[in-house]
């Protein structure tokens, strides 16, 4: 296993042997910080393998919530569509300049959505113009097995071949 750390996002990789039979299974754990030995949250998973494409149609969401992107760390297989939806009663803008990818979906109001299609694998900071403390981050792997932990720094990948 090997970590990477980049812009605050901790990126975890699992290395996997070809299966010796045709059942897809999955893989939990619990991330931990080593020295201190609490649970690390939103640190993403990836099984390093098989380039596998999003499945045709897939699609996630990071709503604009509270001033705030939920979730604040999203991982997705390339060829993933994320829709932006304003739960806020006040304006967002949606940008990144990240040079995975580019993108500003310009200032929309609440209930509204705007989407934009991930091809690329990296990480892309998302960001909002009118309120700067607001980012995200969207870690875009080769194909879908990949997790993102939770508060007690649990993750399961499922179908993993």
């Amino acid at each position: 296993m090997r970590a990477s750390w980049w812009a605050g996002v901790a990126i975890l990789c699992l290395a996997t042997a070809p299966a010796a039979h045709a059942a897809d299974g999955g893989i939990k754990g619990t991330v931990t910080n080593a020295a201190t030995k609490t649970p690390v949250a939103n640190a993403v998973v990836m099984v390093d393998g098989p380039i596998v494409s999003a499945a045709a149609g897939a699609r996630a969401t990071v709503e604009q919530r509270n001033d705030a992107f939920v979730p604040h760390v999203l991982a997705i297989a390339a060829g993933t569509t994320v829709d932006f939806p304003n739960r806020d009663a006040h304006l967002h803008n949606v940008f990144s300049a990240s040079p995975v990818k580019r993108f500003d979906l310009g200032m929309y109001g609440e209930g509204e959505s705007k989407s934009v299609t991930f091809d690329v694998p990296g990480v892309i900071r998302v960001g909002c113009n009118a309120h700067p403390k607001m980012e995200a981050f969207i870690v875009v792997h080769p194909n879908p097995y990949v997790a993102v932990t939770d508060a007690r720094g649990v993750y399961t990948i499922s179908g993993v071949p």
